[in-house]
């Protein structure tokens, strides 16, 4: 069974499954691990040994255990887990990076076919004409009303015509192929474009510089990771600084 995908199911196959975006959200989740791994103690210890106590009173030595651990300065988790964080908003703006830039292409693809069909029917018809043409012109030389010149400007013409034609048919397939391979269509699956000629959409790539603060951020996932990312720096800045104030060195339970 063949499948018809418009451009609306196009990009909604693809941004299921792409495996780019699979990638992405397996390193979302690797980030989030990151969170919750910011919020930890540092290497606890379990120590065993044994108590001595009075042996005068004839007690015995008994097993100890205690629990040691080195408890981080609040104010030093608090830079830990902000930078965690941000590096994993960072993750997440790459993703819709990824996902707006798969989009943006399958977009302009389906804007390419949806141009050469409208350019292919235009030129069908002049083709029509023109070999109408050549035609009437061959016939005419025939019956010595038009010169050899003539015929073989109209044949000129007219092969001219046919090899834009057969340009923009190859055009449509390399379009085509490319298509199949970023939607990740399986080789066994037969499928073609529906493509609608009376709608061009323009296609938005790149930064958006005409809106600013968080409308920026949202618009553009390449900006919000890059302010992520100088999140993350700061919040490392401020960690480093917090190590170097007096706090406790070892809790033993």
């Amino acid at each position: 069974m063949s499948w018809d995908l418009d451009e609306a199911a196009a990009i909604a196959y693809a941004l299921a499954h792409s495996p780019v975006l699979a990638e992405r959200a397996d390193l979302e989740r690797v980030a989030d691990a990151g969170i919750r791994a910011a919020a930890t103690v540092d290497d606890p210890e379990i120590r065993v040994g044994r108590t001595a106590e009075d042996e005068l009173l004839g007690t015995s030595r008994k097993l100890g255990v205690a629990l040691r651990i080195k408890p981080p300065a609040p104010w030093t988790l608090d830079a830990r887990i902000a930078r965690a964080r941000a590096e994993r908003d960072a993750e997440r703006s790459v993703s819709r990076a990824a996902a707006r830039t798969l989009t943006a292409e399958i977009q302009e693809l389906y804007a390419d076919l949806a141009f050469g069909d409208a350019t292919q029917a235009m030129l069908r018809q002049q083709l029509e004409v023109r070999r109408e043409r050549t035609r009437v012109v061959t016939e005419r030389a025939e019956r010595g009303t038009a010169t050899q010149v003539e015929t073989l400007l109209a044949a000129h013409d007219l092969a001219d015509l046919e090899t834009s034609v057969s340009e923009i048919e190859r055009e449509q397939l390399r379009a085509r192929g490319k298509l199949t391979a970023l939607l990740g269509v399986p080789d066994a699956q037969t499928w073609k474009p529906v493509i609608d000629r009376g709608r061009f959409e323009a296609i938005r790539v790149g930064l958006v510089a005409a809106t600013l603060g968080h409308r920026a951020l949202a618009a553009d996932p390449a900006l919000a990771e890059l302010a992520a990312r100088v999140d993350a720096a700061g919040a490392e800045v401020y960690e480093e600084t917090t190590r170097r104030l007096p706090a406790l060195a070892w809790v033993q339970v």
